[in-house]
């Protein structure tokens, strides 16, 4: 492996591990949204696991850009706007928490644009992983608006994540994380 795949791959890693942290933070907010409903997001703790989620954004950004080719343009030129939305979301949110509710919904919208690219770079690496992770998103992402008008709806984005998480796991097993084989065929 040439030391510039070997490089891609590390930036695949970070990306990815830091999407893991991030689907696990949005599990733990979602159990919280699901108990006690959308105004608990915007206050802590659930406040500040959003404020992680976006750093943890940040992380990830910094990796994919290093990691991905199909999905690259969308993460340099999309993504800084779906991390500026969740930031607003977050501010709004705390002061009025449907509206928040409704901005970190936009959010991910905007980023299932670079999800779905994504899909196609992860698909190199592990195409089942990579059908996890898409499924996963797109489940999450259709039942969040409903989550405003009924909480117990963040049990099915709860599904919807881990189906993203098992995915992940599954790109990062495969990127060689953890023992992993195969960095050599990415």
């Amino acid at each position: 492996m040439s030391s510039k795949d070997s490089g891609r791959v590390k930036r695949g890693i970070i990306g990815t591990v830091a999407s893991s942290i991030a689907s696990i933070l949005i599990a733990i907010v979602l159990i919280i949204v699901y108990y006690d409903g959308i105004e608990a997001a915007f206050k802590p703790p659930g406040l500040y696991l959003l404020v992680a989620l976006i750093i943890v954004g940040l992380v990830a950004l910094y990796g994919y850009l290093g990691f991905s080719k199909v999905s690259y343009w969308h993460m340099k030129n999309i993504s800084p706007i779906a991390l500026v939305l969740g930031s607003l979301a977050i501010a709004v949110g705390y002061f009025r928490p449907v509206e928040g509710g409704a901005l970190i919904f936009l959010a991910y919208v905007v980023e299932f644009f670079v999800g779905s690219k994504l899909y196609i770079d992860y698909k190199e690496v592990h195409p089942t992983g990579a059908l996890l992770f898409v499924m996963g998103v797109t489940i999450f992402i259709v039942s969040l608006p409903i989550i405003i008008l009924n909480q117990s709806v963040a049990l099915v984005a709860l599904v919807g994540d881990i189906i993203k998480l098992a995915g992940l796991l599954m790109v990062l097993g495969r990127l060689g994380w953890a023992g992993g084989a195969g960095t050599e065929e990415v």
